[in-house]
């Protein structure tokens, strides 16, 4: 017998090596094609076929016969979205293509190994027809984002900037639905830069969102063919949906049909992040949430449209755009007999105790935040802040606190403040009067 090691063993086992690789090299190439790809394999001829493939059989190269409708291609970016039996992907492609958006094409070849991604290496593209395909008309504000990745969309939006990338793209910066979003258009240097900067537009393009890595959006993108896809609707100053009738805070209900548009009038009060603010009038303030960038002067009387949200306490104005006001608006603050009426909580806490002894009258709409049984002092909020109650014990139990999303009990005050060290005020035939932080309850 051999010893492992000895030149008779290893003599052996180099020929069994070589043997093996013999027949395994011989089985590798009978089984390849001239062109790289598996000729055991089943050639690909829809989207769904090639993602039913393990990511071990991405990564081979597969012989492909598949008929494409182009949705998007730019040549020079190699960006390249195709649709194929109602399926949609992107493509990673391999060299400069001679087909345009709006082709019907048939591509025969084989893929190029990638397991995450439909790439295409050497094959033939041939053109079959062309013609001017129609994206489906999408709310940004109302959609699951990942069920229109890839698609042909039209969207209809603010163009709140552009700018001249490289002489064949232009990059814009939309507000569509109260959100941001980049549309990427390609242009021809034949052609003069189109202005659509403060213009809303409605504009067709493939839907592209960026994901983070728990499926969360990063970033809203479009890429848009050329400008002959862009429709101009109006300068903002003249959009259409701003001709309705100015609605007072105060008299927004809460029932209120979410489709329905809502125009007020007002000034922002407080910082704007992300396009997010606060509007008020003389009756009352509401959240607005636009996605503009621009922020309006906290002295500017603006008009916001936008559908209402409610989610208790708070009230805001979605998928809103904002624009500086086309009249003087009426913000004398609202007045019962010859004093000032303070509609809200803010405004009864900014009353000094000197001032009070003027006789200020309130009326407030807010929710019980905070009361506990036996215990004299409840808490009220409204959209701007909160005040504290001394509830009598005359005056019966107190409203109850809020103990969820769903309970939560409205309470109206309306009164009459009238004392050098206090504030009155009525709620439900109750008199309250202000002390330095809460308003003390009594029978009138």
């Amino acid at each position: 017998m051999h010893s492992p090691l000895s030149p008779a063993y290893v003599s052996r086992l180099g020929r069994l090596l070589r043997a093996f690789l013999v027949v395994g090299l011989a089985g590798f190439v009978s089984a390849q094609s001239p062109d790289g790809s598996d000729s055991s394999a089943v050639t690909i001829t829809r989207l769904d076929q090639f993602w039913s493939l393990s990511p071990t059989d991405r990564q081979i190269a597969q012989p492909i016969d598949i008929e494409f409708e182009v949705l998007f291609y730019d040549p020079e970016w190699q960006v390249l979205h195709v649709r194929a039996d109602s399926k949609v992907d992107y493509v990673a492609v391999t060299e400069i293509l001679r087909i345009r958006a709006g082709d019907r094409v048939r591509v025969t070849g084989v893929t190029h190994p990638y397991p995450y991604t439909l790439s295409i290496g050497e094959a033939n593209w041939e053109v079959l027809n062309n013609s001017r395909f129609e994206g489906e008309a999408i709310e940004l504000g109302s959609i699951v984002h990942q069920q229109w990745l890839n698609r042909l969309v039209t969207v209809r939006g603010l163009v709140e900037s552009q700018e001249l990338l490289d002489g064949k793209h232009l990059e814009m910066r939309l507000i569509a639905g109260g959100q941001q979003v980049a549309v990427w258009v390609m242009l021809s240097v034949e052609q003069p830069v189109p202005l659509f900067h403060d213009t809303i537009v409605e504009l067709t393009g493939v839907y592209a969102p960026k994901f983070d890595n728990n499926g969360e959006i990063k970033r809203l993108e479009i890429f848009c063919e050329g400008p002959d896809r862009i429709k101009e609707i109006a300068p903002l100053q003249q959009f259409s949906e701003f001709d309705i009738p100015s609605t007072q805070i105060d008299q927004i209900r809460d029932e209120s049909d979410e489709e329905q548009l809502i125009l007020v009038e007002g000034r922002r009060v407080g910082p704007m992040d992300s396009g997010i603010f606060w509007l008020r009038d003389r009756t009352g303030q509401i959240k607005v949430m636009s996605g503009q960038r621009r922020s309006p002067d906290a002295n500017e009387v603006i008009q916001v449209v936008g559908r209402l949200e409610v989610d208790g306490i708070e009230r805001r104005l979605t998928q809103a755009l904002w624009r500086e006001s086309q009249g003087a608006l009426v913000d004398e603050p609202v007045r019962s007999g010859s004093r000032m009426l303070h509609r809200l909580a803010v405004s009864v806490m900014e009353i000094s105790l000197a001032q009070a002894s003027q006789a200020h009258p309130v009326d407030i709409n807010g929710v019980v935040t905070w009361s506990q049984p036996g215990v004299s002092r409840v808490f009220v909020q409204d959209s701007s802040g909160g005040v504290g109650l001394e509830w009598s014990q005359e005056l019966g139990d107190p409203p109850h606190r809020v103990n969820s999303s769903t309970s939560r009990e409205l309470l109206r005050s309306a009164g009459m403040p009238r004392s050098s060290r206090s504030l009155h005020s009525r709620i439900k035939g109750v008199s309250f009067c202000l002390g330095p932080n809460r308003l003390v309850g009594s029978k009138r």
